[in-house]
């Protein structure tokens, strides 16, 4: 929750937001074995009631900023689908306290809370990572996204892993709705062939050139070495190739590649 003293002052970490949004009884977990009252309870808050919750939320998000936290992070597409409607509190209120609240509950408690998380990002000017693609494959499609997006216009949502295998259908996202961000990570490790196309295409496709970026979402540092080692060389290859045809002078390749590896996840997440 605080990885502060664990990793140091200077460490800047993402809050990862599965284990709330399936809280509805102090024994609900996660994909992750994770349980969202359990992780309240290390930072000292105590929930009874539904509204509790809510408010516990509200002082989670509150701070993120002293706990060095840059961003949300919505891996819920290992949980459930990516369709979440428009919170419904009446019926997300059934689900608090049933360790098996009915289907429909159950969902209506996981839209309300992720709702409730958007807003208060855009309040709180932190982004929203979400996993899209490889996952729960039914239900992790871009477009299941875009209720959420347009619910709340002020968050930044960065959608990760170009959605594999729907990247067409992300880049489109991204040219419609001007608070999506794109994040590349994994899939140059999915299929580079893939990469290269869509980051063509990405280029080609996106209104600017601020809203694109790479991280690593490796576990070890020799794993992320590699990792970023790999995407320089696919990004080089697909700079190179845009130069070659016309499309890029030499000085705006090196500008965008700049921004893409480095300049763009500075501005989104803040950093210093």
């Amino acid at each position: 929750m605080d990885p502060r003293p664990v990793l140091g002052q200077s460490y800047d970490a993402v809050l990862r937001i599965n284990a709330f949004a399936l809280g509805w009884h102090p024994e609900s977990r996660d994909h992750n074995g994770n349980c969202g009252h359990t992780l309240l309870r290390r930072l000292g808050m105590e929930v009874k009631t539904f509204d509790d919750y809510c408010d516990a939320i509200r002082e989670l998000v509150a701070g993120c900023a002293r706990r060095n936290h840059v961003a949300l992070k919505n891996a819920l597409a290992y949980d459930r689908d990516l369709s979440f409607d428009e919170p419904n509190e009446d019926l997300a209120r059934q689900a608090w306290g049933q360790r098996s609240p009915s289907p429909a509950a159950r969902k209506a408690f996981c839209d309300f809370v992720v709702d409730l998380f958007c807003q208060l990002a855009g309040e709180a000017g932190l982004p929203v990572q979400t996993h899209l693609g490889t996952a729960i494959i039914s239900g992790s499609h871009p477009l299941r996204m875009t209720g959420l997006i347009e619910r709340h216009p002020r968050t930044r949502f960065l959608l990760m892993h170009l959605a594999y295998p729907w990247s067409r259908d992300l880049l489109g996202m991204a040219f419609v709705y001007r608070n999506v961000w794109l994040d590349l990570c994994w899939s140059f490790l999915l299929s580079p062939s893939h990469f290269k196309l869509a980051l063509h295409e990405a280029i080609e496709v996106l209104p600017d050139e601020s809203r694109m970026m790479i991280g690593g979402d490796c576990l070890h540092v020799e794993e992320t070495f590699a990792a970023i080692q790999g995407a320089r060389r696919l990004i080089g290859e697909v700079l190179k190739e845009k130069v070659a045809s016309g499309y890029f002078r030499p000085r705006d390749a090196e500008r965008l590649a700049v921004r893409i590896l480095g300049e763009n996840a500075r501005e989104l997440f803040r950093l210093s």
